[in-house]
């Protein structure tokens, strides 16, 4: 069984609140994980891991991730 997306993403991103209002409009069930921009959290291991260009939204549904706002919001659609 396939889980829900994760979306890694932060408020104070215009492609990321671009992201979650199409989850929104679309109802799709997304768990969120909140990535603080003025911690430079984007820019540490951990989310490197996830996201080695180290940008803000990243989706990650199974083993899939995508790091691009608008190519993230063609896979959700």
């Amino acid at each position: 069984m396939s889980e829900n997306p994760t979306l890694y993403w932060n408020m104070m991103s215009q492609p990321a609140r671009a992201v979650k209002s199409l989850i929104d409009i679309g109802k799709i069930s997304c768990k969120y994980v909140a990535i603080d921009l003025f911690k430079l959290e984007q820019k540490k291991p951990p989310y490197l891991s996830i996201n080695p260009m180290g940008t803000v939204p990243t989706l990650v549904h199974n083993d899939f991730k995508i790091t691009e706002s608008i190519a993230i919001m063609q896979y959700l659609c």
